[in-house]
C-alpha cells in the first residue's frame, strides 16, 4: 500500500498502470472517481493488475451522502476479497506487514 501522497503524484497524468506499478513497487492500483449530485453519491471503482493492464475487478456503487462511509466500507471489503482471491497462497506468507511488539508497532 502506498501513501496517498505518493499517489496524487499521478493525478490528472496520462500514465500506464504499468509505469506507475514499478515506479511505486506494486502490482495493484486502485482507480476510480467519485460523483456527487445534491445527495446522491456515485463511486467508481477498478483494480488493475499492472503486470496484465487487465481489471483484476470493476463495481460502481451508489448511495446517498448520509452513507457515504457505508459506501466506503463496501469499497474496501470488496478490493479486499478481490485481492484475495487473486493472491499466490506464497505470498500471504513472505509478505511484509505490521508486527506488535508489547503493544507497540514496529
Amino acid at each position: 500500500m502506498i501513501s496517498r501522497n505518493a499517489a496524487f503524484t499521478y493525478k490528472g497524468k496520462a500514465v500506464k498502470p504499468a509505469e506507475v506499478a514499478k515506479e511505486l513497487n506494486v502490482r495493484h492500483i486502485l482507480e476510480g472517481n467519485i460523483r456527487r449530485v445534491g445527495d446522491d453519491i456515485r463511486i467508481n471503482a477498478q483494480l488493475i493488475d499492472s503486470t496484465t493492464s487487465g481489471h483484476v475487478w470493476v463495481e460502481r456503487f451508489d448511495g446517498k451522502w448520509a452513507d457515504v462511509f457505508e459506501l466506503q466500507d463496501q469499497v474496501v471489503t470488496r478490493v479486499a476479497t478481490a485481492l484475495q482471491l487473486k493472491l499466490p497462497p506464497s505470498s500471504a506468507e513472505s509478505a511484509g506487514g505490521t508486527r506488535w511488539y508489547a503493544g507497540k508497532q514496529k
